[in-house]
């Protein structure tokens, strides 16, 4: 489903993810639109979400929440933090866009949060395709300034346990997939991107997160959705708590580098103790088990034989084999 770029139902979605229930009315008063106007909004989502919402002669329900946003959203957000939101309609790529900006020099960019409703050609770890459906997904991209000899290998790693700190405020228990998944057992729930680009003296990190937010999306069982873990989360409230947790760990990262984070990474590593096969171009690199993940982030295998190996690279598929 692709929605035109006006999308303007959204300040409707706004209200009902602050509150379930609104008679027409009560809209029309709030968001100063007319009769028509207002009903004829309604009824887009009525096409388009018929299974979030429950519309009678004249109120409206939210039953299931809808991940679509305004700028306004994050006022209060942007007004407290570092990070400053931007919410767009649609684009190719949340991170092909922040570097882009990046590229053309455009200023503040460093900071900048680059969420969208729909993204048409996401990205994933070693050229997969992310897929999105609007209104189930979360999907937004982050720019960070680093110094040009900051190492980021590790980044990805920090980013998973941000986003499981994050998810334990809604009573949500996530594992990581080394490096960049966040998954239940074996469902995967989100991925993570991180890119780097040369910015005059220093670096910039761009950092692109991707989750499964509405069950509508999950179509097969390789995935898991939030609304499946927890039926009530707010996805605005949800998104506040995400960039709020990052931006924290991305301070801390910076100042103390991954040893912060190195014991949370292992308890919410899914594969430690797990035999497990790392593969390239489908050919067999190494099999072992996993014993941790090292301070310098690297996934330790101990091989048949006893030998143990630091994998730094990602560009090796991992599969466990005790499953």
């Amino acid at each position: 489903m692709s929605l035109s770029p006006q999308y303007p139902f959204l300040n409707i979605i706004s209200l009902l993810n602050k509150n379930k229930f609104w008679y027409f009315t009560d809209l029309e008063k709030t968001l100063n639109l007319n009769h028509s106007d207002c009903l004829k909004q309604i009824k887009m989502l009525e096409q388009l979400f018929p299974e979030h919402i429950q519309v009678t002669s004249d109120s409206i329900e939210l039953l299931i929440p809808i991940a679509l946003f305004t700028s306004n959203d994050f006022i209060e957000f942007s007004s407290k933090h570092l990070l400053q939101v931007e919410v767009i309609n649609t684009c190719l790529s949340t991170n092909s866009v922040l570097i882009n900006r990046i590229k053309e020099g455009q200023q503040g960019v460093a900071h900048q949060v680059l969420v969208t409703n729909e993204q048409l050609e996401g990205r994933g770890r070693q050229e997969h395709h992310w897929q999105s459906v609007v209104g189930h997904s979360l999907i937004f991209s982050l720019a960070w300034e680093v110094q040009l000899t900051q190492e980021i290998q590790t980044i990805p790693l920090v980013i998973a346990v941000a986003i499981g700190r994050a998810l334990q405020h809604f009573n949500v228990e996530i594992q990581i997939k080394w490096p960049n998944d966040i998954v239940i057992a074996y469902q995967k729930l989100a991925g993570i991107l991180v890119e780097s680009i040369r910015y005059q003296s220093h670096k910039m990190l761009v950092i692109g997160i991707g989750m499964n937010f509405n069950s509508g999306y999950v179509k097969n069982a390789d995935n898991i959705s939030l609304n499946q873990l927890n039926p009530d989360i707010n996805p605005t409230q949800l998104l506040s708590v995400l960039l709020d947790e990052i931006e924290q760990a991305l301070i801390t990262y910076l100042e103390n580098g991954f040893e912060s984070f190195q014991k949370e990474f292992n308890q919410w590593h899914r594969d430690v103790g797990k035999m497990v096969r790392l593969t390239f171009k489908q050919e067999t690199i190494l099999e072992g088990i996993v014993q941790e993940i090292a301070s310098n982030g690297a996934l330790v295998i101990v091989d048949l034989e006893g030998k143990k190996h630091d994998v730094t690279t990602s560009d090796f598929s991992l599969r466990v084999l005790d499953t």
